[in-house]
Parts: C-alpha cells; structure tokens; sequence
C-alpha cells in the first residue's frame, strides 16, 4: 500500500510561512538487509516562505547518496524530513538556523 508506483514522483503538500532549507532523507534497505545494501539518499530543497500550502513534487533521481543517485524507489523502506542532515562518520557542519514555526506536512502521495 505504501509502495510507489513504477516511475512514480513523491508528492509532498506542506505549510511554512518562513523560507527554510529541509532535507528529505530515504533509508534503503534499514530493515530488510537480506534485499541489499543499506544506503541513505538525501535531497535536499530550499522552500520559500508562504501562508499557502505548497507543493514538492520530487522523483528518484532527485535523491542522491555519497556514491550516486537513487534509481528506484523499489528497496526503501523509509523517509524523514529534517532541519539539516549530516551522514555518519562524515564532519558535521554547522545546520542555519530554522526561522518561523515547524513546517506542517499537510499530505504524502505517489503521483
């Protein structure tokens, strides 16, 4: 049921009233390790302020690892939407700081 579609985009309606920069963070294979290897894809996307709704259409493609992008959503079997995300093991950098309230997550789709 969670499942995307064959060439599918992630659809995200979000609310943020202040301009802020999030990271959208697909694990691969956390909890199912027999499928593969474990990777993490992060895309990240800088979102303009506005009282409206908005929309976040992305696809596979968009989220990449430190070894190459993500061709299919077929093995992942999670997602987050973060202020900032560092990988482990690698330097953390200091994240901006977020301005304005959380962003509210209004809907998640496949399109």
């Amino acid at each position: 049921m969670y499942r995307a579609p064959i060439n599918a985009k992630l659809k995200l309606t979000l609310k943020m009233p202040k301009t802020n920069r999030i990271a959208i963070v697909l694990q691969q294979n956390e909890w199912r390790s027999y499928r593969g290897p474990r990777a993490t894809f992060v895309c990240e996307r800088e979102i303009k302020g506005d009282d409206a709704e908005q929309m976040l259409e992305l696809e596979a493609k968009d989220f990449t690892s430190s070894n190459a992008a993500l061709t299919s959503w077929e093995q992942i079997d999670q997602l987050g939407i973060c202020a900032h995300f560092t990988e482990r093991g690698k330097p953390a950098e200091a994240p901006p700081l977020w301005q304005g309230a959380a962003l509210v997550l209004a809907r998640l789709e496949w399109i």
